[in-house]
């Protein structure tokens, strides 16, 4: 299973050197092997923190989750509406057009791949990850008086799940149209954590 993310330097390098690597030879091309000759890391530290590069891969997932959750917390805790944290959720989409962004094609990479016992383990991981981060947060937002007491968290967080994946297949196929998709998927957002109770 993944590894929870630190911040340790030689950690740091490895998850910089693996974006790079996937930047110039895409993710099928990126090898363990590689990754330990550009960044200096031996075997020995990498696996440290992984067991595999489908492993390593989806620690660059997760520690993304870990950068988003940091933001949120931060800015919702410094503002108590709902509109800031959810602006800070919906922004956390604008990379996937983004060619810099590796996240995007390591997912798309690890679906492809997911008849592979370990890789869904991986997969499955990450989302759980992504399903009690966001839980979490509508938590807080009930707790704060933002969000009303009777949303049903995790079945809002699983359509919010859903609506990013999609958004991410969406920008290969139409980069251009993301900012449209950002706002939608913002509305999305604030008509779930806002709806009456019926």
């Amino acid at each position: 299973m993944i590894s929870r993310a630190n911040d340790s330097p030689s950690f740091r390098l490895l998850l910089e050197t693996t974006a790079a690597c996937i930047r110039e030879k895409g993710c099928k091309k990126t090898t363990l092997q590689e990754i330990m000759n550009r960044s200096g890391l031996s075997k020995g530290a990498i696996y440290h923190y992984v067991r595999s590069k489908d492993e390593l891969f989806g620690l660059i997932l997760k520690n993304k989750l870990e950068s988003l959750s940091d933001s949120f917390y931060q800015t919702a805790y410094a503002k108590k509406d709902l509109h800031h944290p959810m602006e800070v959720i919906a922004a956390s989409v604008r990379p996937f057009a983004n060619p810099d962004d590796v996240t995007t094609p390591i997912f798309l990479y690890l679906l492809s791949q997911q008849d592979q016992v370990s890789v869904r383990s991986i997969l499955e991981d990450v989302y759980r990850h992504s399903e009690e981060n966001s839980i979490k947060w509508i938590e807080l937002g009930k707790e704060a008086g933002v969000i009303p007491e009777h949303i049903d968290a995790r079945k809002a967080v699983r359509r919010f799940i859903t609506y990013s994946y999609g958004l991410r297949v969406r920008s290969v196929i139409s980069p251009d149209e993301m900012e449209e998709a950002i706002a939608d998927y913002y509305e999305l957002m604030k008509r779930e954590l806002t709806k009456p109770n019926t």
